[in-house]
């Protein structure tokens, strides 16, 4: 049997009707820097390294109440390093720019599953 963890915040989760009501009126503002590694090669040319990217975020540009934060971080896991800079390590494609689209998706989806939180 597969051991899975509960949420552990007591209080009920906004709806998605809430979310998208809370979105019109004050859509998310938070920028997003990616990073890719490069290494020249022995013509001086910067070639790929490899397609992984690092996509970084910080949590007080999201302008979070505090319980959203903390679910926020609890979303993130080990990612948490106790700093407001979040950095995410995307590989999942062959393409740099497809690994960025994808970082950008999974901060956004972060972030909507943590505004889930109450605003009290």
């Amino acid at each position: 049997m597969k051991q899975t963890f509960r949420d552990p915040f007591d209080y009920p989760l906004r709806t998605k009707k809430e979310i998208d009501e809370q979105l019109k009126q004050n859509p998310p503002s938070y920028k997003v820097f990616a990073e890719i590694s490069f290494i020249p090669d022995l013509k001086g040319d910067n070639l790929h390294k490899n397609s992984e990217i690092a996509v970084f975020v910080n949590i007080s540009e999201m302008n979070f109440t505090p319980k959203q934060r903390d679910r926020f971080i609890y979303l993130i896991g080990p990612r948490y390093k106790g700093k407001d800079e979040i950095r995410i390590k995307v590989n999942t494609f062959n393409n740099p720019q497809q690994n960025i689209e994808k970082g950008k998706e999974m901060i956004y989806e972060l972030f909507l599953e943590a505004i889930r939180a109450p605003c009290e």
